[in-house]
């Protein structure tokens, strides 16, 4: 089987897989799935980091908290097992000193009826230890709290039979409140407290845990940044996120450093094998030499960490980069080509183009637009992301018998997502240059007239002949084709920046009249 062929596997693989779980999450959620969440979230939550919080899981949520120490593994790409047990790392008091017992075969050999019980101080203490332990380890579990938290407070029947489950297990417990509240309140709570514990192992538990407390691996969660699963894709975009904040800005000026160097010259292709691994090389300031040594895997995630940088700590660019809210000139340069790079990248004849690190790039793209704009070509941006967008088109009269995938779908949500980020952070630039597609696009048929004569058309954008290496489609259908996109970027500028738009009302005026 080619790489075109595993690609185009793995990719229906996906699709498959994630409209089963959407099919599984609207309807009943089997017993099974609820004992194995109430299972990971009991043997995972950060237990005793807020004792309020503890108490709502408990007797509201139907968590359980373990009594005795557990012992948690990681399992490597080789198949070997990394086992931490239970007071690994424990310093134990050494012998009382006394008279040695003269014990021999004979001897009766007397064990304690009960074993001693740890106390609870000693065993959250060594419950805690896997926060210590490894960047590896506590990212998994971060993940995976975040992903399930986030998914019982989206979809509030899952979280509804966790909670009848408890009240199962315990049919004597006081719910004298509980039945006072109606459905609408009861909801509400469970919504309240898996936000809660969203928050806690997001963004308060390097607080309560202390300078010990192991981070996040970045390049891990750059990694699921663009997932199929849309949980442990948010999960992973706002853990990642939260660490960038919590490192500051002498942090954030740290990882520009390591990951400038790795940055694709142009479109890299489709990583394999996950690696996760830390950048170590020293770099040097020359910023725009080609970056060859660094694997497809590496340039992509340089791409993400640097693109979130950019475009949610990131205002504006310097060229000396003195203050903590700009990047560097040069970064910035890098980082806007590669997203314009892999945005427009055509892939073979085979394969889709929506695919899932294409997605992560039209999103940083729509966030980060008012730094990436003064380094991309605004036109040819706006022509991909409208092609993209009609992966999914907003008007319901399509053909009956084409049904649009998942990936589809998603990657013209995305792209629509990013036009609408696009013309809120620079409204007037994207009317300027949609006018300017329309007078082209109006001049080249020769069967309309233009109402501005006096107007002379500028060859930009889709109208003038781009190389065969990006998404080019051709002018005429992609601006007909992209009528219902036009109008919906026309009603959010309206609607979030009517002042930019009745300063541009002569150019808007002319869209509207070609639409």
């Amino acid at each position: 089987m080619s790489d075109v062929d595993k690609e185009i596997a793995k990719e229906k693989m996906g699709e498959k897989m994630a409209a089963h779980k959407d099919d599984q999450l609207q309807g009943e959620w089997p017993k099974q799935i609820i004992n194995i969440v109430r299972l990971l979230l009991s043997c995972l939550h950060a237990w005793q980091a807020d004792n309020n919080l503890d108490k709502d899981l408990e007797k509201r949520v139907g968590l359980l908290k373990p009594v005795h120490p557990i012992s948690f593994g990681m399992m490597s790409r080789g198949n070997i097992l990394s086992l931490v047990l239970p007071g690994w790392g424990q310093k134990r008091a050494p012998p009382r000193p006394g008279p040695a017992k003269r014990v021999g075969l004979t001897t009766p050999l007397q064990l304690p009826l009960q074993l001693p019980r740890m106390s609870s101080i000693e065993f959250f203490d060594i419950h805690d230890l896997r926060w210590h332990l490894a960047q590896l380890l506590t990212t998994q579990h971060l993940l995976t709290v975040v992903s399930i938290s986030n998914t019982l407070m989206n979809h509030i029947k899952g979280a509804q039979l966790l909670a009848s489950s408890a009240s199962e297990m315990d049919p004597l417990g006081d719910d004298s409140d509980e039945e006072d509240k109606d459905e609408g309140t009861r909801d509400n709570l469970l919504r309240a407290c898996w936000s809660q514990v969203t928050a806690l192992h997001c963004v308060m538990l390097p607080e309560k845990q202390g300078k010990q407390f192991k981070s996040p691996n970045l390049t891990l969660l750059a990694e699921k940044y663009p997932d199929k699963c849309v949980e442990v894709r948010e999960a992973a975009q706002a853990l990642l996120q939260s660490e960038l904040r919590r490192v500051g800005p002498d942090g954030r000026a740290k990882l520009i450093h390591q990951w400038s160097r790795k940055l694709p010259s142009q479109a890299p292709v489709s990583p394999k094998t996950p690696v996760v691994e830390e950048p170590t090389e020293v770099v040097t300031d020359n910023l725009d030499q080609p970056t060859s040594q660094a694997t497809p895997l590496q340039q992509y995630t340089a791409l993400i960490i640097l693109g979130v940088i950019g475009a949610e700590f990131c205002r504006h660019t310097n060229k000396k980069g003195s203050d903590v809210n700009v990047m560097d000139s040069g970064v910035a340069r890098q980082v806007a080509k590669a997203l314009q790079a892999v945005i427009l990248d055509r892939p073979q004849a085979s394969l889709s183009l929506a695919t899932s690190w294409r997605r992560s790039a039209v999103d940083l793209m729509g966030r980060g637009f008012h730094l990436w704009s003064n380094h991309v070509t605004i036109s040819r941006i706006l022509s991909g992301l409208l092609e993209l967008c009609l992966l999914a088109p907003l008007s319901k009269k399509t053909n009956g018998s084409s049904k649009v995938s998942l990936s589809n779908q998603m990657m013209g949500l995305a792209a629509r997502k990013a036009l609408s980020l696009m013309v809120i952070s620079a409204p007037r630039l994207l009317i300027d240059t949609l006018a300017k597609e329309v007078l082209c696009f109006l001049q080249s048929t020769h069967t309309m007239h233009y109402p501005h004569s006096t107007l002379h058309p500028v060859p930009v954008g889709i109208a003038t002949p781009q190389p065969t290496s990006g998404i080019t489609m051709g002018g005429e259908d992609l601006l007909l084709n992209s009528k219902n996109e036009i109008l919906s970027l026309l009603e959010t500028a309206v609607d979030k920046s009517h002042q930019d738009v009745s300063l541009m009302l002569v150019d808007v005026v002319d869209i509207l009249l070609f639409c």
